[in-house]
């Protein structure tokens, strides 16, 4: 299972927190406008030179360097959104905590035609569902200090372009699934986090549309921000199901619960981050534990 070739072009994708790993400030600037720049932005262009050697027909496609930094279910949202847009054999490099450690492996998974290189973390099992058809552990040399992940991202890139088996590249291992980002539920409701926030400033939580009909049962419902105030007591279809400047909750294309304000930035309004908690109570009583 090998990336294909598509108008003679091998096909590679990068997700990455890599431009959001922090700021310096250049040593000659204008006081009225200090020229600032991201710490990590020499690590994507690393990267992709390596790439070019190893693989010069190669389409390396940039799906984002602004993942917030760390935040491994934020990368994991965004990658199972749109892996499955691209054509199989396609390898997607996820340079989320990435650096290897004896605590922190790199790994190679082969799922669904696709191959994924990146921590073994957890953020696999946020990706896809079910177990890899292949996932393989690499060795990391502990002599090596740095940027250690390009070499064992670009052993992989070298064992595909050699048209070797990735399970050359190191042993077998389990994929972790204990990642931080699973709702929890009792008779009363669910609360769950905020995984990801949109340009629109638009509220994607870990809560499935199937853990929601389970425990809901069908009943009357509220859900909350932060407190009682401007629950939200429905499940719309559409954006515009309520009027302007209304909050509004939906179903995603992922089928995961989505938090919005019709033509307004819920996140901005309500000083929301990724992590903040999302309480659907079914007693109409009981909201944060």
């Amino acid at each position: 299972m090998y990336p294909v070739e598509h108008n003679g072009q091998q096909i590679i994708t990068l997700t990455t927190d890599w431009n959001n790993a922090g700021y310096y400030f250049s040593a000659i600037y204008d006081q009225s406008m200090p020229s600032i720049y991201p710490v990590g932005e020499h690590y994507v262009a690393q990267l992709k030179g390596i790439l070019m050697h190893l693989a010069p027909r190669a389409a390396i496609i940039d799906i984002s360097h602004r993942i917030q930094a760390f935040n491994a279910v934020q990368a994991a949202h965004v990658v199972r959104q749109v892996y499955r847009l691209y054509p199989e054999g396609t390898l997607h490099i996820i340079g989320v905590n990435s650096e290897p450690s004896p605590r922190n492996k790199i790994v190679v998974i082969c799922k669904n035609n696709h191959i994924f290189a990146g921590a073994n973390d957890g953020i696999f099992g946020m990706i896809f569902d079910g177990e890899p058809d292949l996932i393989v552990e690499l060795q990391h040399d502990e002599k090596i200090h740095g940027f250690a992940a390009l070499k064992l991202f670009a052993q992989i890139v070298k064992c595909i372009v050699d048209k070797r088996e990735l399970a050359e590249l190191g042993k077998p291992c389990e994929m972790k699934r204990d990642l931080l980002s699973k709702a929890s539920f009792d008779e009363f409701g669910i609360t769950g986090t905020v995984i990801f926030i949109d340009s629109f400033g638009n509220l994607i939580t870990n809560i499935s549309r199937e853990l929601f009909e389970n425990v809901g049962k069908n009943r009357p419902f509220n859900i909350y921000l932060r407190s009682p105030k401007d629950a939200i007591d429905r499940i719309s279809q559409y954006y515009d199901d309520v009027p302007e400047h209304y909050r509004l909750a939906l179903f995603n294309s992922d089928n995961m619960l989505e938090l919005a304000i019709r033509n307004c930035n819920l996140a901005q309004l309500e000083h929301i981050d990724t992590r903040s908690l999302v309480r659907v109570s079914f007693d109409g009583t009981r909201l944060f534990y």
